[in-house]
């Protein structure tokens, strides 16, 4: 499926992005897009989750169609910056995950602990403390296909 590099390539960029994003499908066919904060991947397994706390539409629509593509836009000025210097990437601006979400489950301790790991910075906050406190269920998804976003003549032609 994936090679164990090419895994932990997806891994570093998903934990660098600064924006990671799940499209499901609506009853009618159409997309629908929600942000996702809380998204992790297994460290050796084409798998992940993420913990689910305020989406009302997302889990109707994964009622009818598990379907799903994560979008990990990379993080970073650094990066986009020495891309942009370069004249191309030197890898994905981005990645799609496609894959299948599960029902949804209780949270772990250790996720829970590596979720507020990662928000540790601001979790003093009184936003962080509305937004980040009770997260109480996760969902897991298989990935069943990764796919680079490439973007115009920046991608490097090889």
């Amino acid at each position: 499926m994936f090679s164990p590099q090419q895994w932990q390539e997806i891994r570093r960029l998903v934990k660098q992005a600064n924006h990671v994003s799940v499209a499901t499908v609506k009853p009618d066919g159409s997309p629908h897009v929600s942000p996702i904060g809380s998204f992790s991947l297994h460290p050796a397994e084409p798998r992940g989750y993420w913990l689910e706390k305020y989406p009302s539409n997302l889990p109707r629509h994964l009622e009818a169609d598990q379907r799903v593509q994560i979008m990990a836009v990379q993080g970073g000025v650094g990066f986009w910056l020495k891309s942009l210097w370069r004249g191309d990437f030197v890898g994905p601006p981005a990645v799609r995950l496609v894959g299948t979400a599960g029902a949804l489950r209780p949270v772990t301790d250790q996720e829970q602990e590596r979720f507020q790991k990662r928000v540790k910075l601001v979790r003093s906050l009184k936003g962080a403390k509305y937004l980040w406190t009770g997260m109480a269920v996760a969902r897991d998804i298989t990935i069943e296909e990764i796919v680079p976003v490439r973007l115009g003549s920046m991608w490097p032609q090889k």
